[in-house]
């Protein structure tokens, strides 16, 4: 019809009704939400990639961190359990660069590290991290965060 315009906010709340139903039927057009998990230390990334899924949540796992970063634009992060020494980057610089790249940029992260002076927890917390998983891993603290921090990233 001529003279009538579509009104941009009833647009985008189509397209978010759309996108949620889309979500529940299990044909989502949006990124998937998941846990993602970044550690160069096979045994510590198995650990955690292996009680993720047991908790059912989704999870992407990389020891690559610069290939995480190629895949960002792919998913949308719940949480990031991140080691701080990484091949190539250091995690601090991982999640600056990987905040840029998500959309949603206030997803919580644990870190997770071996590193334990006062001087680079203070280092990390100044990044906005919601919590320190130390090694060796203490995986009930590790459910706890999931369990707090991960609901969306639901299967």
């Amino acid at each position: 019809m001529k003279g009538l315009k579509e009104d941009p906010s009833d647009l985008k709340k189509n397209k978010e009704a759309a996108d949620e139903l889309l979500e529940e039927l299990g044909v989502s057009s949006a990124p998937e939400r998941c846990v993602l998990i970044i550690e160069d230390d096979k045994t510590a990334l198995k650990l955690l990639e292996k009680l993720v899924k047991k908790m059912k949540f989704r999870v992407h796992a990389f020891e690559d961190p610069i290939e995480a970063l190629k895949e960002a634009k792919n998913y949308v992060v719940e949480l990031l359990f991140l080691d701080i020494k990484l091949p190539n980057i250091n995690g601090l610089e991982f999640l600056n660069r990987l905040r840029k790249i998500q959309k949603k940029q206030d997803f919580p992260v644990v870190v997770v590290t071996g590193y334990t002076q006062k001087e680079m927890v203070t280092e990390i917390l100044r990044h906005d991290v919601k919590g320190l998983l130390a090694k060796p891993l203490d995986l009930n603290r590790a459910s706890h965060y999931l369990e707090s921090f991960a609901s969306k990233a639901k299967m």
